[in-house]
C-alpha cells in the first residue's frame, strides 16, 4: 500500500516540473539590446532601518538614469533618512511614512502615490541590480506587470546556500505560473507595476495587517495572463545578501509564508500540493523502510527518478538564472527542502509576532 502511495506522490510532484516548471526552459533569457524610453518610469523603494545598506544601493540605482526615484522611509529609528536627505541628486525624493500601522502596506501606498509616472519599478534598499540596463530592460515588454528575478548572492555558508536555493525554487514557481497564465506573486525586490491598475484595484488587495508581502498580494489580486509577463534577462537580476543564520533565515521566510493564506484558492491548492508532495515523498519512504513495506532498492530507484527528472529541468533553468553552482548541491538541498517545509508551519504557529517588515 505504501509503495503505491509513494508512486502517486512522486508522479504528482514530478508533474509540477514536467508541466509547469519546464515552461521556463523555453523562455527567452535575453532581450535584444535597444534604446528604450524610461521617461515614463518611476522607481520606488520602501525601507526600514537600512543605514548599513543604503550607501551600497544608491550608486547602482542612480546609474539607471531614472529621473523620478522615490524613497519612502517607514518609521526608521536609525540615520537612513538623514543620510538620504543629504543626498543632492535631483532625481531622488525622500518621504517619511509616519503612520503607526504594522507592515509595509502604508509605505508602499505612499510610494505609489508620490511616484510621478504610471509605470513603477520596485526594489528594496538592500538590493543591487546586476547592470545599469535593469530599468530599461524591465520596461521593454509594455505589460502592466513585469515579474523579475531577485537572486541571493553566492555564499559558502550552508544556510546561505539553502537560502539561495529556496529563492531559486520560489522564483521558478512564480515565473512558471506566470508563463502558464496563472500569475500568483512576484517579489518586491524586482517588479514593475502599473500605478493606474493598482489605484483602480486597491480594494482587492488583501492582507492589510500583514508585516510583509504587500507586493505579493498586489500581484495575486490584480495580475492575469493578459497584463503580466516575466523577465529573466540576466541584466535585470537584482541581488541581495542571504541570511547566514538559521534563526534569521526562518524568521524572514515565516513573514513571507504568512502571505500565502491570502492567495486565491487555486494558488493555495497548487502551492500546498507541491510542498506537501515534497514532504510526503521522503516521509512515506522513510516510514516504508522502517516498516519493511518498501524495499531499499525500490526507494533508491524512486529517488533516482525524482532527482533525475528534476535535474534535467533544473539544468536548463539554473543556467538561464545563473544558478548553475546549485546543480551538484541539489540532492542535499532537496532533502533539506522537505525538512524546511515540515518545520515552517510549526514555527509560524508558535513564533512570537514581530513589529518590523524588513
Amino acid at each position: 500500500m505504501l509503495t503505491f502511495v509513494l508512486i502517486i506522490v512522486l508522479i504528482i510532484h514530478l508533474l509540477y516540473y514536467i508541466v509547469l516548471f519546464a515552461k521556463l526552459t523555453k523562455a527567452n533569457s535575453t532581450i535584444e539590446s535597444k534604446e528604450t524610453d524610461i521617461s515614463d518610469l518611476s522607481l520606488v523603494i520602501c525601507y526600514n532601518n537600512e543605514e548599513q545598506n543604503i550607501a551600497k544601493c544608491l550608486p547602482s540605482i542612480i546609474n539607471q538614469s531614472i529621473n523620478d526615484i522615490v524613497l519612502i522611509d517607514d518609521n526608521s529609528t536609525d540615520n537612513t533618512y538623514q543620510i538620504l536627505k543629504e543626498n543632492i541628486n535631483p532625481s531622488i525624493s525622500v518621504f517619511k511614512n509616519t503612520t503607526s500601522s504594522k507592515g509595509k502596506k502604508d509605505a508602499l501606498n505612499l510610494g505609489v502615490k508620490k511616484a510621478k509616472n504610471n509605470k513603477i519599478l520596485l526594489t528594496d534598499a538592500d538590493c543591487i541590480p546586476a547592470s545599469d540596463q535593469w530599468a530599461t530592460t524591465m520596461n521593454k515588454s509594455g505589460k502592466n506587470f513585469v515579474l523579475g528575478y531577485a537572486p541571493m548572492t553566492k555564499s559558502k555558508n550552508l544556510i546561505g546556500v539553502f537560502s539561495q536555493y529556496e529563492t531559486y525554487l520560489t522564483a521558478i514557481q512564480y515565473l512558471s505560473y506566470a508563463k502558464a497564465g496563472i500569475p500568483y506573486m512576484g517579489v518586491g525586490r524586482n517588479m514593475l507595476v502599473d500605478k493606474k491598475i493598482i489605484n483602480q484595484g486597491v480594494a482587492l488587495i488583501k492582507g492589510e495587517k500583514l508585516m510583509s508581502g504587500d507586493d505579493d498580494l498586489m500581484i495575486n489580486a490584480l495580475s492575469n495572463k493578459n497584463n503580466t509577463t516575466i523577465c529573466i534577462d540576466p541584466k535585470t537580476f537584482v541581488y541581495s545578501t542571504p541570511k547566514t543564520t538559521f534563526i534569521d533565515f526562518i524568521a524572514q521566510k515565516a513573514r513571507h509564508m504568512t502571505t500565502s493564506v491570502y492567495y486565491q484558492p487555486l494558488h493555495q491548492i497548487l502551492l500546498g500540493t507541491f510542498s506537501f508532495s515534497q514532504i510526503m515523498f521522503y516521509l512515506i519512504g522513510m516510514i516504508g523502510l522502517m516498516m519493511g513495506t518498501i524495499s531499499v532498492s525500490f526507494f533508491i530507484i524512486a529517488i533516482a527518478i525524482k532527482w533525475g527528472v528534476q535535474q534535467i529541468i533544473n539544468f536548463s533553468i539554473m543556467k538561464k538564472l545563473n544558478e548553475s553552482d546549485l546543480f551538484w548541491k541539489f540532492p542535499l538541498l532537496d532533502i533539506f527542502l522537505a525538512i524546511y517545509y515540515t518545520i515552517m508551519p510549526f514555527y509560524i504557529l508558535f513564533r512570537k509576532n514581530k513589529n518590523t517588515w524588513n
